[in-house]
Parts: C-alpha cells; sequence; structure tokens
C-alpha cells in the first residue's frame, strides 16, 4: 500500500520554485511607478512603489510583469491581463514579485496573470494579501515563503500546480479555487490554514501537507474531486495536523491519506465518497493519530483502514466494496 504514494522527490520540483528562487530581476526594471488613484499605464518589469489602479494590458513580458516596491501598497489590476512567455523555468519570471523588506502589500482587483513561472511569489514578506485574482497556466499559480501572517483568498488557479506554502508560519489559503494542474495545494510551513477551498481534478494530490518542517496546520471544510492520487494527504513526518470537516471524493487511490512517519494528526468529521480504491488510509507506523467522526461511503475498496494504532470513535463506513467495510477499527453502517 505504501506504493500508492511513492513522491519522494516528486513535489520538490514545485517546492523548489518557492526555495530555490534568487533575487535576479530579468533585465533592468524600468523606473518606479507611485500611484494616483487613477488608472495608470504599467510597463512589464515596472517597481510599483505606491498605490496604483492598472491601467492596461501587458503581453508577452520577457522578464517579470510587475515588482512592488514599497510596504502598505495595493496593487489594483482593475481587471487587467499580466501575460509572460510561458510557464517555463529558464529564465525565473514572476508575474507580481513581492520580496523583503517589503510588508502588507495587497494584489487585487480581478485580473489575470498567466505564463509565468510563477503567477505570484509572496518571498519573505509578512501580512500581505492576495485576492481576486485568476492565475491560468503557470508554472505555479502562486508561492508563499519565509514569511508570516498572508493571506491569499478568493484566487482561482487553472492549468497549474496551484498553491505553495513553503518554510512560512500563519498563513491563510481561504475560499479559492483550483482547477487541474498537477498539485492543489501543498503546504510545508507552521501554522497555516487551508479552509473552505475547492480543488478540482489534480493529477497528484489535492491538499498535501508534507514534511517535518509543516506542522500544527488546519485543513478544514475543503472540497477534493477527482485527484488523480488522494485528495487529502499528510506526509513526510508532519505533525499535529487537524483535518477536519472536508470532503475528498472520486480520487483515482485514496480520499485522505496519512504515511507511516507522520505523528498527531486529528481526521475528524471529513467524508470519503466513490474513491478509486480506500475512503480513508492510516500507514503502518503513524503515531497518534485519532479518527472521529468521519464517514466513508461507496469507495472500491476498504472504508476506513487504520494499520497503526490509532483512537476511534462515531465513524461511519457503508456500501464501500470490503463487505467488512473496516479494517482496524470499529465502525457503524
Amino acid at each position: 500500500m505504501s506504493s500508492k504514494i511513492g513522491i519522494g522527490s516528486r513535489h520538490l520540483l514545485v517546492g523548489a520554485v518557492a526555495v530555490a528562487l534568487s533575487l535576479m530581476v530579468v533585465g533592468a526594471p524600468p523606473p518606479a511607478v507611485a500611484g494616483s488613484g487613477h488608472p495608470t499605464k504599467v510597463s512589464c518589469g515596472q517597481v510599483i512603489t505606491s498605490d496604483v489602479v492598472v491601467g492596461n494590458d501587458l503581453y508577452n513580458c520577457p522578464g517579470n510583469g510587475l515588482v512592488a516596491g514599497a510596504s502598505g501598497i495595493t496593487i489594483d489590476l482593475n481587471g487587467h491581463t499580466i501575460d509572460g512567455t510561458g510557464p517555463g523555468y529558464e529564465p525565473l519570471r514572476w508575474g507580481i514579485y513581492v520580496h523583503q523588506p517589503y510588508d502588507d502589500v495587497t494584489i487585487t482587483g480581478g485580473g489575470r496573470i498567466q505564463q509565468f513561472t510563477n503567477g505570484i511569489w509572496l518571498d519573505i514578506t509578512n501580512r500581505s494579501v492576495v485576492e481576486d485574482v485568476t492565475l491560468k497556466g503557470n508554472g505555479v499559480a502562486l508561492s508563499v515563503s519565509y514569511g508570516s501572517d498572508n493571506l491569499v483568498r478568493h484566487v482561482t488557479t487553472t492549468g497549474s500546480t496551484g498553491l505553495i506554502v513553503d518554510y512560512s508560519r500563519g498563513t491563510v489559503l481561504a475560499g479559492n479555487r483550483i482547477y487541474g494542474g498537477t498539485w492543489g495545494v501543498i503546504v510545508r510551513a507552521t501554522g497555516t490554514k487551508v479552509v473552505r477551498n475547492v480543488v478540482t481534478g489534480p493529477a497528484w494530490f489535492g491538499i498535501l501537507s508534507d514534511g517535518v518542517e509543516s506542522t500544527g496546520n488546519l485543513i478544514q471544510r475543503n472540497t477534493v474531486v477527482g485527484a488523480g492520487r488522494s485528495g487529502l494527504a499528510l506526509t513526510g513526518g508532519t505533525s499535529g495536523n487537524r483535518v477536519v470537516g472536508n470532503t475528498a471524493k472520486k480520487a483515482s487511490e485514496t480520499g485522505i491519506y496519512l504515511d507511516g512517519t507522520v505523528t498527531g494528526s486529528l481526521v475528524k468529521k471529513n467524508r470519503a465518497i466513490a474513491n478509486g480504491v480506500d475512503g480513508i488510509w492510516v500507514e503502518a507506523g503513524a503515531t497518534r493519530t485519532t479518527l472521529a467522526e468521519n464517514y466513508a461511503a461507496w469507495n472500491t475498496a476498504w472504508g476506513i483502514v487504520a494499520w497503526a494504532p490509532v483512537r476511534a470513535w462515531g465513524n461511519v463506513a457503508r456500501n464501500n466494496g470490503e463487505p467488512a467495510q473496516c479494517l482496524g477499527l470499529t465502525c457503524s453502517p
């Protein structure tokens, strides 16, 4: 069963976008622009030093799209498109780039960012906000790395690895919609809240908390449909995560998966429906796991399987392929 995951270094390619990106700037940026409150014409690579309402589309930017150049500013896309030359990694390019020492930056306005290595990168920034933006056809839609208390909400991503949170603290991902791509959400961070997101059709995992640096995260009230591997997964030594009130359905393999290295996981009040193998699977070696009040139905094999000792109560499993419904714990019909 351990072959279900086998991610090894596969997620490192996308995680490396946040970890390995340098401070390079492709070419010399145009002069900085300070906003006036009225729509303003911007150029590829523009450094924004005050509030700006974008007044034009940008197409085929050879380097970065826009770069934040001050703290406390708002970049209002005003419905416009920022377009690059493709999602490749050579050279690295960002649709909007926010980097230290700039904090409290807001990116909003209903626009579209497409065809960059990374649509938006919040790098070593604190309390910044991304909201109401569409990210399409980027290598990675959005990354948050090495910052604290950043918020990403009401963002739509299509055809990209969705949202990556690396080595950060207190990030909130709320109310986002992620369609297709390789991964939905990857968390390798502390105290992340992943709430009320919808992930549809990722090739691998819908929502993944991975790595020993990934601790104390809350994954709550999300819906993951049609993942190529597992809907929600805890792997790689992650600890102290709460997976509560989610729906994981129609994954090719398992709805909710915990590998044998995780510890201190609470899996409660989730629904695992019509998955290709099992509803919920806890691998041997997982420690201090609690399974409570979950519902597993119409899965091809087992409703819930626990190969490791678990604290369990109130779990319901019915209409799964295995007549016993659950293995390693007692479930109600």
